[in-house]
């Protein structure tokens, strides 16, 4: 059994919610019959509201039933809206994003039934919408950049559809982008805030033919250039290099003591002057100074040499660099102090130059100079070579002492014969990959 209820309301639409809320159905369910539409008295004294009959549909409709339901109802028809009523039926109407929809003269955005004496009209909306643009600053009044935007011409028209009764009306888009910006626009917003140095024509001419969202530099300061400080640059390795060291070898942890030596007139050093930097100008034509360049002191003893801020050593020896705030000392020392043992902690010592040790040398340890060598204590089971004299002042147990110019030699055939040991490992490695590919 099927509902039905009659209310009366200000307009037709009031009606009909009210009788949607008491009977709680939705418009789908019900049948609607407009009895009297809201109008006034004869001589306009009062106002007569508007009656309607909403019938709840029954569950299962004849199909003539229904043919008969959908000869109310409305549709777009090359581009156009058509609405027809039935005997107790009436069509609505939902508008979209895009349309226009005026009954009886008044915009609808919502929901709206409409009536046999209703005067429809419907339309799609097009939109032209301008190019904009917005200038933004850096932090530092240096870089101004356009935030462009262009314009769209957006061209909608409405979308066929068949006989509804409900009709959720739909428009279809044609979107052209232009950009209508000009120089002179440009120009005018970058003098409103206060620029005019610095423009760049470039990028403002980059701005008004874009059509697409960017962001373009149109206004540049004069960057300042920071000082740079003076230097010291120093050409010599205070580490052991370990490039040449297969990692197969056994390693020695005795020879873990580099100490870094230097010939005579080779280059210690570079000294680079300070830069004083250049200031700088922002868009707002304001000043930004750069800070002074800080300065050092470099002071050659008499065994480096000066030329042309190069610093070369005199002698060989051991280079020594000293620091004191923004004093530099440089000199090559010609002998090696270590005032303890000579044992594993130590390390073997290398040196071009004298050695001086103020303890004992420990079993197994090495000490190579090309000048003298001092121990001031004993020297046991260990190696000792040195170019011009070795002086051992405590007792020399089961060690061996080289002195002369043949430790020279020595030294550089071990170098000689190290490169010519690098050599055949190269050939081993070819000949290794030959036979492989061989086979």
């Amino acid at each position: 059994m099927t509902r039905s209820i009659t209310t009366q309301a200000e307009t037709v639409g009031g009606a009909i919610k009210e009788a949607l809320e008491i009977l709680q159905l939705t418009m789908d369910d019900v049948h609607v019959h407009v009895k009297r539409p809201a109008g006034t008295s004869m001589f306009g004294l009062r106002k007569v509201l508007a009656e309607v009959t909403v019938n709840e549909k029954e569950k299962k409709e004849s199909v003539q039933e229904e043919a008969e339901e959908i000869l109310a109802g409305v549709r777009i028809h090359n581009e156009r809206l058509e609405v027809r009523f039935g005997k107790q039926h009436y069509p609505i109407i939902v508008p979209s994003t895009g349309v226009e929809l005026r009954i009886n003269g008044t915009e609808c955005t919502e929901r709206t039934i409409v009536l046999s004496t209703d005067s429809v009209e419907c339309s799609a909306r097009s939109e032209d919408i301008a190019a904009h643009f917005v200038i933004r600053l850096d932090e530092h009044l240096m870089i101004a950049t356009a935030i462009v935007t262009p314009g769209k011409r957006i061209t909608r028209t409405l979308q066929d559809s068949p006989w509804k009764q409900v009709l959720n009306i739909q428009v279809s888009e044609k979107v052209d982008v232009y950009n209508e910006l000009t120089t002179e626009q440009l120009v005018e917003e970058l003098n409103n805030i206060g620029i005019d140095t610095g423009i760049s024509l470039n990028g403002i001419r980059q701005a008004v033919n874009t059509l697409e969202c960017t962001e373009i530099i149109v206004a540049r300061g004069i960057p300042p250039i920071e000082s740079q400080d003076a230097r010291l640059d120093i050409h010599l390795n205070f580490k052991k290099l370990e490039d040449d060291e297969d990692e197969d070898e056994l390693v020695d942890f005795r020879e873990h003591n580099f100490i870094p030596t230097v010939k005579a007139g080779q280059l210690i050093a570079t000294y680079i002057p300070a830069v004083q930097g250049s200031n700088g100008k922002n868009l707002k034509d304001e000043t930004y100074k750069v800070k002074p360049p800080k300065d050092i002191i470099v002071r050659p003893l008499d065994t480096v040499d000066s030329v042309v801020h190069k610093l070369y050593a005199k002698i060989d020896g051991r280079p020594v660099i000293e620091w004191r705030s923004k004093l530099a000392k440089i000199y090559v020392n010609r002998e090696y102090r270590h005032a303890s043992n000579v044992n594993l902690e130590s390390g073997n010592i290398h040196f071009e130059g004298d050695v001086w040790i103020g303890g004992s040398v420990h079993p197994s340890m090495f000490i190579a100079a090309s000048g003298i060598i001092t121990i001031m204590k004993n020297c046991t089971k260990a190696s000792i070579r040195g170019t011009k004299s070795v002086f051992i002042q405590g007792s020399i147990f089961s060690s061996t002492v080289t002195v002369g110019i043949q430790e020279k030699v020595i030294t550089m055939m071990v170098n000689d014969l190290t490169e010519v040991l690098l050599y055949l490992r190269n050939i081993e490695s070819a000949l290794v990959q030959i036979f492989t590919l061989r086979k």
